[in-house]
């Protein structure tokens, strides 16, 4: 039986258009894909967008579309994902095993007493790489997107960009946002 596809929705109290406008500008500063559908502007389009998950990163693939609301006055934007890909974070992986390691040796030394020499690079190993990996943890996905799509529609675009804005370009992602190289997206897992 096939997952369930995510389906992403937001509030938004703007015209259509502005809100679409908004998720060009979002997707621009993202790093992703943004493709209006055809002849109806205001109907939405086909989203790429690389995502962030922990240890994971990976892209949602998908349709937005801007609906009105029962009110009249907030809209309802809606990211249908179609197809989602996620891969470990190779280098945060190793570096993880090279602290487990170093957190094993701390702890077995009683049994193998000659291992005593070598617990205090052990603790460091542990404790480095556990202070390297942690704080680069975090999420980024559709939700957050969408997000800043109905901030940046409701004006609140200036607000954003003082408390820092878009994800930064993130050099651990090289090759991972839509256009970078090595490597583009093209819907396969490398």
């Amino acid at each position: 039986m096939s997952e369930p596809t995510p389906l992403y929705t937001a509030q938004v109290a703007a015209p259509a258009k502005t809100i679409l406008a908004a998720i060009e500008d979002v997707a621009e500063d993202w790093g992703a894909s943004w493709e209006p559908s055809g002849a109806a502007a205001d109907a939405g389009g086909d989203l790429h967008l690389p995502v962030i998950a922990g240890l994971r990163r990976g892209f949602q693939e998908g349709r937005v579309t801007v609906e009105d609301g029962s009110d009249g006055e907030e809209r309802s934007v809606r990211f249908q994902v179609e197809r989602q890909s996620y891969r470990l974070w190779t280098p945060a992986i190793a570096l993880l095993l090279v602290a487990a390691w170093g957190g094993l040796m701390s702890v077995i030394w009683p049994f193998w007493p000659h291992l005593l020499p070598y617990v205090p690079i052990g603790l460091v190993l542990a404790f480095s790489a556990w202070f390297l990996i942690v704080p680069r943890l975090r999420n980024e996905g559709a939700d957050d997107f969408l997000g800043m799509v109905g901030a940046y529609a409701e004006g609140e675009r200036e607000e954003l960009e003082a408390d820092g804005g878009p994800p930064p370009d993130d050099p651990d992602l090289a090759g991972d946002r839509p256009g970078d190289l090595p490597g583009r997206w093209n819907g396969e897992v490398r």
